[in-house]
């Protein structure tokens, strides 16, 4: 089972904006597989992060595929208003 964990940080005061605006684009392009939302209470402010339980490397490669394949224009331009930067991935193994 591998874990894929993204960190994003959002523009001050628009991480409440960037989480729905994420959720709701994951819900359409994904809308059966089981996604965590984060957002900080201690640590870095403005800091949302995400987690994504898959089966296999391949699996989370076609997961991302899919949703950046098929993910619209305006979520792309909106997401953009809203971030600092696009934020790290972290891949892990369960054990």
């Amino acid at each position: 089972m591998i874990v894929a964990r993204g960190i994003v940080r959002t523009k001050p005061g628009r991480d409440t904006e960037a989480l729905e605006l994420i959720k709701a684009e994951a819900k359409r392009l994904l809308p059966n597989r089981t996604i965590r939302w984060y957002q900080a209470n201690v640590g870095p402010s403005n800091t949302m992060s995400y987690e994504v339980e898959v089966e296999s490397l391949a699996d989370w490669e076609k997961a991302f595929a899919e949703f950046s394949s098929r993910m619209s224009p305006e979520y792309n331009k909106k997401w953009l208003e809203v971030v600092e930067s696009e934020g790290t991935l972290e891949i892990w193994t369960l054990v």
